[in-house]
């Protein structure tokens, strides 16, 4: 399964709305269709993301001293369904826009085709390199999204 991030520059953003949680933490959620390996659209999909960008504001504090990211999304296949989530180390300058070239996420549930999913693993390609791979076609900020049991 396949999905095309927002891009930087306000571009491809398909519905979405962002907000400000805190000074300079930048949040977005979007929905769209899935994709398939051809980078059609999946019929009767969505794929619904909740993008939080945490700044290293507070280091003496909390320890913390690089940004990080927490993300949640939600895919729907028809009857089908998966959530999950992840926090990782994002630094990023592309706000919620992930940088890092591979993302782990916990699922939180599973339903139908997914309900014995464990782990998925998303792929990230923000400038459309990896076209020796899994991105023939070269699209900037393409994901890849593959599930593992």
């Amino acid at each position: 399964m396949y999905y095309v991030a927002s891009l930087p520059d306000g571009t491809n953003t398909g519905n979405s709305f962002s907000y400000t949680v805190t000074n300079n933490a930048d949040s977005r959620v979007t929905i769209r269709q899935v994709k398939n390996k051809s980078f059609n659209n999946i019929p009767h999909s969505q794929i619904l993301f909740d993008s939080k960008s945490i700044p290293a504001n507070n280091a003496a504090i909390s320890g913390i001293s690089v940004p990080y990211a927490y993300q949640t999304f939600t895919i729907n296949l028809c009857r089908d369904s998966i959530q999950c989530s992840a926090v990782f180390k994002n630094s990023g300058t592309l706000g919620v826009l992930s940088t890092v070239p591979t993302i782990i996420y916990g699922v939180t549930f599973g339903t139908g085709i997914f309900k014995d999913v464990k782990k998925v693993v998303i792929e990230t390609d923000n400038e459309g390199k990896c076209v020796n791979t899994w991105n023939p076609q070269g699209i900037k900020f393409a994901r890849k999204i593959t599930f593992y049991k």
